[in-house]
Formats: C-alpha cells, sequence, structure tokens
C-alpha cells in the first residue's frame, strides 16, 4: 500500500510533521471516492494546507469543534490525531487504522464540503481574515508582539484610507490563491507590486509603523516573485497571507494571539533581506 511506502519517509521527519501528513494524506484519500467539483476540490486543498501549516493541530481542533458547520469532520480529525499522536501506537497497525478511518470521514467530508464556499471556511479557519467594513473600527490593538502605539483618527480622509486597506487586504487575499495556482500574467503581478507599494506609503503618511513595516515586507517579497528572484512556494504564500492577516486584525481590533503569524512575518522579512532588491 502507498501509505506504507511512504511510513519510512514519515519517520524521518519531525514528529508534527508526521501528524500533519498523516491528517492530510486521510483526507485526500478519503476524497478520491468523491466525485468533487472544482470548487470543492478547492475547499479541500485550501483545508490541507491549512492543517500542513498549523501551528497547533491540537489546538485547532478544540476550537473547529465548536463550529457547526466543521464539527462533525473535526472531531473525527482530532481522534485521528489522538490516534496518531498516541505514545503506544504501532506502526504494524497504521494501515488497518487508516483504512478505518477513511470510511468513518467519507460522509462528514462531503458534507462539510456541501455547506461551505471558500468565504466561509476562511471565516471558520482563519478568523482574522473577518474584514468586512466596519464604522466603528478602532484601530487600537494590544498583543504580546505589536505595540499598542496606533492613533486612532476619526474624521473622514482617514475613514477612506481605512477602508480601503480593509478592501486592498481582501483583494491580495484571493491573489496569492491564483499566485500559488500560478493563474496570475505578468501585468496583473506588476500592477500588483505597484500598488502593493501605494498602499505602503499611505501607511507610512498616516504613521502606523508597524503595519508599514508589514506591509513593506509583503510588497518587497511580490517584487522578488516578480522579478523571479524569489519562487512561488508554499511556505512563501503562506508567509504573505501571513501578513495580511495581522494588518486586517489590527485593523478590526481583533482579540486573537497574532505570535504565529508575526513569526511567519518575521521569518519572510529575514528570508526577503538576503536578496538585495536593485
Amino acid at each position: 500500500m502507498e501509505l506504507a511506502k511512504g511510513l519510512k519517509e514519515f519517520m524521518s521527519n519531525s514528529d508534527s510533521n508526521f501528524k500533519r501528513m498523516y491528517l492530510v494524506q486521510l483526507l485526500q484519500y478519503s476524497a478520491t471516492f468523491l466525485k468533487l467539483n472544482k470548487e470543492q476540490e478547492s475547499l479541500l486543498y485550501y483545508f490541507c494546507n491549512y492543517l500542513e501549516t498549523s501551528n497547533d493541530l491540537k489546538a485547532d481542533f478544540q476550537q473547529l469543534v465548536k463550529i457547526s458547520e466543521i464539527s462533525a469532520l473535526a472531531l473525527k480529525l482530532k481522534h485521528a490525531y489522538e490516534y496518531i499522536s498516541s505514545p503506544k501506537l504501532q506502526f504494524i497497525n497504521i494501515s488497518e487504522h487508516f483504512k478505518k478511518q477513511t470510511n468513518e470521514i467519507i460522509y462528514d467530508l462531503l458534507n462539510f464540503l456541501n455547506k461551505v464556499d471558500l468565504n466561509k471556511l476562511k471565516d471558520i479557519l482563519l478568523p482574522g481574515l473577518e474584514i468586512e467594513y466596519k464604522e466603528e473600527n478602532n484601530l487600537e490593538i494590544e498583543t504580546k508582539t505589536i505595540n499598542k502605539n496606533i492613533e486612532t483618527v476619526e474624521n473622514p480622509e482617514y475613514k477612506k484610507f481605512e477602508k480601503r486597506i480593509i478592501q486592498q487586504i481582501k483583494y491580495y487575499d484571493e491573489f496569492l490563491t491564483r499566485l500559488y495556482q500560478q493563474s496570475i500574467d505578468l501585468n496583473e503581478l506588476m500592477e500588483a507590486v505597484e500598488e502593493a507599494k501605494k498602499i505602503e506609503e499611505e501607511i507610512e503618511e498616516h504613521k502606523f509603523e508597524v503595519l508599514a513595516n508589514i506591509q513593506n515586507t509583503f510588497s518587497t517579497t511580490l517584487e522578488l516573485i516578480f522579478k523571479n528572484t524569489l519562487p512561488i512556494t508554499n511556505d512563501t504564500i503562506e508567509s504573505l497571507r501571513a501578513c495580511l492577516i495581522v494588518i486586517a486584525a489590527v485593523i478590526k481590533n481583533k482579540d486573537i494571539d497574532l505570535s504565529y503569524y508575526l513569526s511567519r512575518v518575521d521569518n519572510l522579512k529575514k528570508l526577503i533581506n538576503s536578496f538585495h532588491i536593485s
């Protein structure tokens, strides 16, 4: 069986990577028994990518089981995670349990994919990207990493700026998905780079230093991709998305732990600093 052949490769990875790979393959193998349309395939891809980049699967499942649209599927995945995390795990029995878990998860997977669209899935998985515009937004945020040194400006000009930033976050979130799927041409990519730099300048004009630095990391990374200096990888795309999540959370004053996303932004900044932008 393919799973057995991959066992040696699994064991050579870290423990956390092994667990992620097991869950992702469980979902992907279950999907082979279903007739999914293109939208459902995209949803499955997005969810698998979320699991692959999760910083804490145990905590994620504890939250997901509370959400009605995904609770049944999350519960089955939580049980699979507990099985694969057991210190008494017997590798000789993995194939048998994998088949059993596949049969148990098929109905819940299809039910979930029939209930949600991509926007709803993002709302479930990445609450920091709930970015609908609200007039009453307050830009003060208190986290362990970001200074609560952001000034709230109550004037029409500023409100226009705030709305524009939120709209652009929404555009770039969808843009990154298409960029990873290589469905972006060079003209659109060039325009995206130029627009990202304009947004950076606007943020600087409003003296939001933290957001300006994050936006600079975002725009510089896109520029390196445009110049074919930096390859388009899943890690790079998700690190770019982390920039958007942090900015969205600040704009919407979301009370969420941003430490994981800030860590990704910091790692991305270190990566692009190793290149020379001419």
